[in-house]
């Protein structure tokens, strides 16, 4: 199938999301408190959807104010913004990602979309993988399991906690939620995190799980606070089990293993330790949204989100300080 073809469908397809997005993109604009330049406060007009001559190569439409008459794009402040693309290659681009079920690498984008270079599709997939994060999003409840896992190959050395030349990773996931299906697991969070102290845990937790949530843990000293914290602490005892963490947090060892897997299937284990927390944000939005019933799902979220969030560029992206310490 061509690429313009492979367009065409998608475009018709989603013809209704085409349609609502300018106005999507200034109900956000107003609800996000985000600026409108000058005179741009005024009264606005539509201009039209697709690109017309004297609107640029965005495909979105212009803002005029009545007053004065200068323009201003709906696009910006959005990660669209100052694309040189129209909005159904972005829009193809993300219901493509969106709708593999493992995710796509960027090579995989590059040569569905036809992209002159490997830069462009490693950029397009990184801002993606930033409008999956819902803005604001409500932290973990109920019942939650968090322990911490490494990422990366084998390596001489000390193994377990202090293993050197991996990077650590703090987990949370909900579990035990539903009656009739047992312990089925809710939503998870995952974020690379300095190391196993008690500041690093307690601050991951903080962020990410309310309060006053039950939360099991190891014995490990660094989730000693939790209860000083607001959480209702269950501490579990290794030593019945033979020290696996896996028999007595089964919930949140099945999520580091997936994510694993995931990393080596559809990334090869290629992933920086500078780019990771990018790649731990996608596989979350999709394993938090594996039950969806619609195919169009994880696409209509990503645009929600992307209007949401501040612009970044590629310059951006690739000097983005090391959050791993």
């Amino acid at each position: 199938m061509t690429r313009g073809l492979e367009e065409r469908d998608v475009a018709d397809g989603l013809a209704a999301g085409f349609a609502e997005f300018p106005g999507t993109l200034r109900h956000r604009r107003a609800v996000s408190g985000l600026p409108v330049p000058g005179a741009l406060a005024g009264r606005i007009s539509l201009l039209g959807l697709w690109p017309r001559p004297g609107l640029g190569p965005q495909g979105a439409p212009d803002d005029e104010c009545a007053a004065c008459g200068k323009q201003h794009s709906p696009l910006a402040g959005t990660i669209f913004e100052q694309t040189k693309s129209g909005l159904s290659r972005w829009f193809l681009a993300i219901y493509l990602v969106t709708s593999s079920k493992g995710g796509i690498s960027a090579m995989e984008l590059k040569r569905q979309m036809g992209f002159g270079s490997y830069q462009t599709a490693w950029s397009w997939l990184h801002k993606i993988r930033k409008a999956m994060v819902r803005p604001e999003r409500s932290p973990l409840a109920a019942r939650v399991e968090a322990d911490e896992t490494y990422v990366g190959g084998p390596r001489p050395g000390k193994p377990g906690r202090g293993a050197g030349g991996k990077i650590k990773v703090a987990g949370a996931v909900e579990s035990g939620r539903g009656q009739a299906r047992g312990h089925r697991l809710g939503r998870l969070r995952l974020a690379v995190v300095p190391d196993a102290s008690a500041s690093s845990l307690e601050g991951f937790l903080g962020r990410d799980v309310a309060r006053p949530a039950t939360v099991a843990t190891d014995g490990w000293s660094g989730y000693a606070g939790l209860a000083a914290a607001g959480y209702t602490h269950e501490p579990l005892n290794l030593s019945a089990s033979w020290g696996d963490a896996a028999l007595r947090l089964p919930a949140v060892h099945l999520v580091f293993g997936l994510a694993k897997r995931w990393l080596l299937g559809t990334h090869h284990g290629a992933v920086s330790k500078k780019h990771l927390p990018a790649y731990l944000d996608e596989f979350v939005f999709r394993f938090n949204r594996r039950t969806a019933k619609s195919i169009s799902h994880g696409f209509a979220r990503v645009l929600e989100h992307a209007v949401q969030i501040r612009p970044t560029t590629y310059r951006a992206l690739v000097t983005t300080p090391d959050a791993c310490g």
